[in-house]
């Protein structure tokens, strides 16, 4: 058997031997992979996002996505209200955010939408750009008072909401957290974040069950959304459905939305399901050997 707590993390941190997530017993800490890692319900990847709240005439960012094409994470229109002098840094320092996220430096991508934010207070993607990055970055706390100052001027913005609902659970301010979401469940049930999010909740809350529930409403709004599959998949593996959640990530794997994080996921649980070479094959992919052969050792403790 296997002791799973907590979610998975979508970055490379993810491997065995870069989170130290086995222990001497071979058992896995679920937990210590979801607090070093990137909470897998927004995972930031660059795609095109529709736009937001309905408002076709704003230009709109590139965003994570899913196997649908439907944004993962926020989904950001712009307000721009900028002086013409400043157009051209402003353009520049879109595009150096965005190339700093997509690369994965979370760091500089809070710097430069730090100052978009001064630059234009008014553009939430810019603010939600700058939460979510402060979230990456590991400073949750800081991304909440962010979101907090900025959202009486912004009524009747989920999307706020929903970010905000992100730096709580990342924060581990679970309770704050369920209360925002409930509402948001109520505001807007046909956005599939929200759900998700209970999803979340409600695994820390080691109510599996209920946690799959709200995750098949998520897909039932956002078809083959990756993201919440992902939880899906570590839902049922901490519920014991280890084969289930298996034959959920081949799919994926097998197919053209397979990445990094969905592979190595899958290795981790090859190896807790005994089959070590497939779980080696899987590692290979995007390890390199020496981190393959250092994982090869741990993936043997899990079957002591």
């Amino acid at each position: 058997m296997f002791s799973v707590r907590g979610l998975v993390c979508v970055t490379m941190c993810a491997v065995l031997v870069g989170c130290s997530i086995v222990d001497q017993n071979g058992r896995v800490d679920f937990k210590k992979v979801w607090d070093e890692g990137v909470a897998s319900f927004d995972e930031p990847l660059s795609a095109l996002s529709k736009a937001d709240d309905g408002e076709d005439k704003k230009e709109v960012r590139k965003q994570p996505t899913t196997a649908s094409g439907g944004a993962v994470g926020r989904s950001v229109s712009v307000e721009r209200a900028v002086e013409p002098e400043n157009a051209a840094i402003w353009k520049a320092l879109i595009e150096s955010a965005e190339a700093a996220e997509r690369n994965f430096d979370y760091e500089l991508a809070t710097m430069h939408y730090s100052r978009l934010v001064e630059l234009n207070p008014n553009d939430i993607g810019s603010v939600l750009g700058l939460a979510s990055n402060l979230r990456y970055s590991g400073k949750p706390k800081e991304a909440i008072l962010l979101l907090k100052s900025v959202m009486p001027t912004f009524p009747g913005r989920p999307k706020l909401s929903i970010e905000l609902s992100k730096a709580q659970i990342a924060a581990g301010l679970l309770i704050e957290a369920e209360r925002n979401v409930d509402s948001l469940l109520k505001e807007v049930p046909g956005e599939w974040e929200p759900h998700a999010l209970k999803g979340v909740l409600l695994d820390h809350a080691e109510k599996y069950r209920a946690a799959q529930v709200a995750y098949g409403r998520a897909l039932s709004l956002s078809p083959n959304n990756i993201a919440v599959l992902n939880n899906m998949s570590l839902s049922l593996a901490q519920e014991g459905q280890l084969g289930a959640a298996i034959r959920l990530l081949e799919d994926l794997v097998r197919s053209e939305y397979s990445t990094a994080q969905l592979r190595q996921n899958l290795a981790l649980f090859y190896a807790l399901n005994g089959d070590l070479q497939s779980a080696g094959e899987l590692a290979q992919q995007d390890l390199p050997p020496e981190v393959v052969k250092e994982n090869w050792s741990s993936f043997h403790l899990l079957q002591e």
